[in-house]
């Protein structure tokens, strides 16, 4: 099986930075220590913070998986 770097990122011109900080550790936490790549943060000219989750997510992760048949006879 491969994995996909994935992000996920929130970001507001209203809420705080700590607010967004808990957010972005929350999802962290469900991502795992052994798949976080990292986390980032920035803010644009509007005012906007954005704080990034950087991840690895195994390819079809949360999909069923179909057995092979195996012929014993």
């Amino acid at each position: 099986m491969s994995a996909q770097l994935k992000y996920r990122y929130f970001s507001s011109s209203w809420d705080s930075w700590d607010s967004l900080f808990r957010q972005a550790s929350n999802f962290a936490e469900k991502v795992g220590r052994e798949n976080l790549v990292s986390i980032s943060h920035s803010c644009n000219g509007n005012n906007e913070g954005v704080v990034t989750v950087w991840y690895w997510e195994e390819e079809n992760s949360g999909e069923m998986f179909e057995i092979n048949k195996v012929n014993f006879g």
